[in-house]
């Protein structure tokens, strides 16, 4: 689904079409989910930097209902971190699994926080909310930086692609 292009800020994305996507974090979840089970639950092809020993004990829906409820992200920003997450397992070729997820997501989330909000916290606030380590946050950011080309702009059509995805795949 990803396609990289570095030509446009998400500033110049329209909100109000993020605002007609019912469910936002629901259909975030849900996508993540339904790539996992195809996946495979429990079975670990690659590692990658992303990885945990163990399989996280809070669901994917409750770990990014946490998140939201402390960071209070904006969903075109939820949107921005679901197109990093996409674009480093494409250009990584990392498997989404039950192990690496929480991280990927946690993180991808941060690096769309620190691009595209004003009120942004610091790694030691991330890593709490996160339930991982200072060290490792750090870490993480590093990887995920280094794997996005150090370059988090993105083109529009890519940003309206995944609305239109998010908007459509779901409804009743």
């Amino acid at each position: 689904m990803s396609q990289y292009s570095s030509s446009t800020t998400s500033s110049d994305i329209p909100p109000i079409e993020v605002l007609k996507i019912p469910n936002l974090l629901s259909n975030i979840t849900n996508v993540l989910v339904e790539l996992i089970n195809k996946n495979g639950k429990g079975i670990y092809v690659k590692k990658n930097p992303f990885c945990s020993k163990f399989i996280p004990t809070i669901s994917i829906t409750d770990y990014l209902l946490r998140f939201k409820k402390y960071t209070n992200i904006e969903n075109s920003t939820l949107i921005i971190g679901l197109i990093y997450l996409d674009t480093i397992c494409s250009r990584e070729n990392i498997i989404l699994q039950e192990n690496c997820i929480h991280r990927l997501l946690l993180i991808c989330c941060v690096l769309a926080i620190k691009f595209n909000e004003d009120l942004i916290f610091d790694n030691e606030y991330y890593a709490k909310i996160g339930g991982i380590s200072l060290k490792e946050i750090n870490l993480l950011e590093y990887y995920a930086i280094k794997f996005l080309d150090f370059d988090l702009f993105f083109d529009e059509q890519i940003y309206n692609k995944y609305v239109h995805y998010l908007r459509n795949e779901f409804k009743s």
